[in-house]
């Protein structure tokens, strides 16, 4: 009972540092997935992107399918899954966040994870001896972090990020079978409908304030007769 007692305030003090935390948008995700190797058989690294802020490093996640093991395994065509789901955060290189700058493998990515949806179907007779076949994924939309300034400040961010993008994979084909190569993730923030319907206005009204200019230098010259 003490040990719940003396979790319920920490909890509140997380939620509260989250709640508090600064927001930055990040405009570009990518994950790289494999090639796997034997120390780390899930390996892959990734980098967020914005305004400010450049994270990137390197992760691992949990697989338990043929497409994805170490030595790689060879698939027979048909569908298949590339399921990824929770990514283990090994390392991060020296990252700014907002333009603040964090220490190597002091960040920490709250609930990083990637979710591929649908499956990739494997042709029996493809046209060569690789394939490229890709499939929707997504992301979670905020995710929390923390991490420790050059000058041993503690800080907390929340990363606002484009959550649906595209998992494309890369397959060799050989005797019948296929064995997966690399994968990667990438998703894109694109400007909301509102925004689009702002600067349109903002654009026509430019064009607009310059041929009035345009017009006015013309009367202008007519009437001293240039």
């Amino acid at each position: 009972m003490k040990r719940t007692h003396l979790a319920i305030p920490f909890f509140l003090f997380v939620l509260v540092g989250i709640a508090h935390a600064d927001s930055f948008d990040i405009t570009q995700l990518t994950f790289t997935v494999g090639p796997f190797n034997a120390m780390i058989p899930g390996a892959m690294s990734f980098s967020l992107t914005g305004p400010g802020t450049n994270i990137s490093g390197v992760g691992n996640f949990v697989c338990q399918s043929a497409w994805c093991s170490f030595p790689a395994t060879s698939v027979p065509p048909g569908s298949i899954l590339t399921s990824i789901g929770q990514i283990g955060n090994d390392g991060t290189f020296q990252s700014t966040v907002g333009g603040t700058t964090l220490v190597a493998n002091s960040i920490f990515l709250f609930d990083l994870s990637l979710d591929v949806l649908g499956s990739i179907d494997l042709p029996a007779n493809p046209t060569g001896s690789t394939l490229n076949a890709c499939v929707p994924a997504s992301v979670p939309n905020l995710n929390f972090v923390s991490g420790q300034t050059p000058s041993d400040t503690f800080v907390q961010f929340n990363l606002n990020t484009p959550t649906k993008g595209t998992f494309c994979t890369a397959w060799s084909f050989s005797n019948g079978q296929y064995t997966f190569m690399q994968g990667t993730f990438t998703a894109s923030a694109v400007p909301e409908p509102g925004t689009l319907a702002l600067v349109g206005p903002g654009l026509f009204g430019l064009i607009a304030a310059r041929v009035r200019r345009r017009s006015a230098r013309r009367t202008d010259c007519r009437s001293l007769g240039v």
